[in-house]
């Protein structure tokens, strides 16, 4: 088998994998949207909470702590 032969049988194979991963990928992605969106906001929370708990202009409660300690249980 020569090269251009190997060439003209591989070339394809390889393009339609490339497609198959694309789709896997993407379906992947759509998938897990809802979990990177829930993740981001609970960052977002966490985040504000501790500056909160550190800034002495702002008033860390009870009920601060709880809520935090509650989001990372």
């Amino acid at each position: 088998m020569g090269f251009r032969e190997l060439v003209s049988i591989m070339y394809p194979i390889l393009g339609y994998i490339g497609f198959v991963m694309l789709l896997i990928l993407a379906v992947a992605w759509i998938k897990e949207k809802s979990n990177i969106q829930g993740e981001k906001f609970l960052r977002r929370k966490m985040i504000r909470l501790i500056t909160k708990k550190y800034d002495d202009n702002q008033e860390y409660t009870i009920g601060d702590k709880e809520e935090f300690n509650d989001d990372t249980r």
